[in-house]
């Protein structure tokens, strides 16, 4: 049984590092993704996708998840989340072997 996202299994977290496209724009972790999708303001999506840390300047899904509790949820939030959500963890559970850029799925309507 996997109870926690660490170790070997840290490849099945949001917050592992794992390129991946929602809208034609490039995100470092599928945790970045999905929380740009929360909005549809271009300019907010881009400053959740650049989130990085302040020491190292390297990614950081954890600055991008504190930014996208702050946004203004896009109109149909409710409808989309979990086709969102199901698209960005697909793909996390097969880039471990593969190390390909992944893409949400394109029947998820951002």
């Amino acid at each position: 049984m996997i109870d926690s996202f660490t170790k070997e299994f840290f490849f099945l977290s949001n917050f592992s590092r794992a390129k991946v496209t929602l809208d034609g724009e490039v995100y470092p972790t599928t945790e970045h993704a999905y929380q740009a999708a929360k909005t549809l303001d271009p300019e907010v999506r881009a400053k959740i996708r650049d989130a990085k840390r302040r020491e190292d300047g390297s990614p950081w899904p954890g600055e991008a998840k504190r930014m996208g509790a702050k946004v203004t949820l896009r109109p149909d939030w409710e409808e989309v989340k979990l086709k969102v959500m199901e698209a960005g963890k697909l793909p996390a559970m097969v880039k471990k072997d593969t190390k390909e850029h992944i893409r949400f799925k394109d029947q998820v309507k951002t």
